[in-house]
């Protein structure tokens, strides 16, 4: 699908506008205004009436996608322009990494000279991702995470330093997604 109406579905305008240009004429006989009309009509296309479509893409159902971005996203998508936008957003949020690697804190100890040893930092990450898991697959600040890890763990500085290196990686297969401010976790695929 063309970037100017996938634009369009998440922010209601052609990505073009953001510098300024305007919708000259449209292609194969649209007018502008039929243009505008179809893009205000998809963007307001509730996600509730997609459910009972139980239309499939590649086996995955678009209802279960709907759903997980209702569950993470700061605000819950109630329109399919809302589900764009939540997902461009997401995106430009997640590491530009192709591959996620799996955590090796072996490394990470002996790379950092780490004052604690490799149990006590596998230890806080295993209770950092039961935390995460607690809070479900929706995105949670750095500062509530340390509050709610330190109930297990007293050493603030330790805390830190997991979740410097957790975030973007592999950790009990789990993918742990991080911006540096806020968290979360997620199933990986089977």
């Amino acid at each position: 699908m063309e970037l100017r109406l996938i634009h369009g579905l998440a922010y209601g305008v052609p990505w073009f506008e953001k510098w300024g240009y305007k919708f000259g004429h449209g292609s194969y006989g649209i007018t502008k205004q039929l243009h505008e009309r179809s893009l205000q009509a998809l963007r307001r296309f509730p996600l509730s009436l997609i459910s009972p479509l139980s239309y499939t893409i590649h086996e995955c159902d678009i209802s279960k996608i709907s759903a997980r971005y209702q569950v993470i996203s700061n605000q819950p998508p109630i329109m399919l322009g809302d589900l764009f936008r939540c997902m461009i957003e997401l995106n430009r949020r997640l590491p530009r990494e192709n591959t996620p690697t799996t955590m090796n804190f072996h490394s990470v100890v002996t790379a950092a000279s780490c004052r604690w040893s490799i149990k006590r930092v596998e230890f806080a990450a295993l209770v950092i991702v039961e935390v995460l898991k607690e809070f479900g697959y929706r995105w949670i600040t750095r500062q509530e995470v340390r509050v709610a890890s330190r109930v297990f763990i007293g050493d603030t500085g330790l805390l830190d330093f997991v979740l410097k290196s957790l975030g973007n990686h592999i950790f009990n297969k789990l993918f742990v997604h991080s911006d540096n401010s806020n968290y979360i976790c997620d199933q990986l695929a089977s």
